[in-house]
């Protein structure tokens, strides 16, 4: 449904993709069950090794999108501190070809597997849930960034391209500058500010408006 609109973000941008997963994976309930019991480093793995994504990156970060009445985009920052598959040729002096992966693919894995966890990781995840929400104190409308904290930015409605957007903006700003350079910037407005994006008023009260929120 968002894959074609995707995929037109990430040419423009030359977004860092890797893979774009299944057209048919679906977040199911079991699935999301079996990633919340696992340690951040086991979740990454599971997701990928399993193909739970929805977008795979060069540097191993993924994308899952789960649709439905409470909608959550969650970008899970890779832990691995190595280097892409085409960097990894370029420091051989190989040029960035098919030949040239399929050559030097067994290689690369043992770099994977064989890589160091990064000191820090930036995850980020969307969540939407209006049967949770309490005015002043939990934001029908959040985004969590980090691990093991309590950080819930209030926002606006988010979709899977906006999402991407955001960590975009974020993690990959080179990206979003070139997006940012072309002529025409108001088809990039309507996904993230248009009417689709605003809270229902019950959900959005007068003691929300006090704090800093994404909107």
């Amino acid at each position: 449904m968002y894959k074609v609109r995707l995929q037109e973000l990430c040419r423009e941008a030359h977004f860092p993709v890797a893979e774009f997963g299944s057209e048919h994976f679906v977040v199911t309930p079991g699935i999301a069950g079996d990633l919340r019991i696992l340690p951040y480093v086991e979740q990454w793995k599971k997701a990928l090794s399993s193909g739970w994504y929805h977008v795979r990156m060069a540097d191993h970060s993924i994308f899952i999108f789960s649709e439905g009445a409470k909608p959550s985009y969650a970008f899970l920052h890779s832990p691995l501190q190595i280097v892409t598959f085409a960097e990894y040729l370029e420091a051989l002096g190989e040029r960035d070809t098919p030949r040239a992966r399929a050559l030097h693919r067994e290689d690369y894995a043992h770099v994977f597997d064989t890589a160091s966890l990064r000191e820090y990781v930036t995850p980020i995840r969307f969540d939407y849930d209006a049967a949770s929400y309490r005015a002043g104190a939990r934001p029908a409308a959040h985004i969590h960034i980090g691990l093991d904290n309590e950080i819930r930015l209030a926002a606006n409605k988010m979709s899977a391209v906006s999402f991407l957007l955001f960590v975009m903006r974020q993690m990959y700003p080179k990206c979003w500058e070139r997006l940012l350079g072309r002529q025409k910037r108001d088809w990039l407005v309507r996904p993230i500010r248009g009417e689709s994006t605003e809270l229902p008023k019950e959900l959005w009260s007068q003691v929300d408006r006090i704090e800093l929120h994404l909107a």
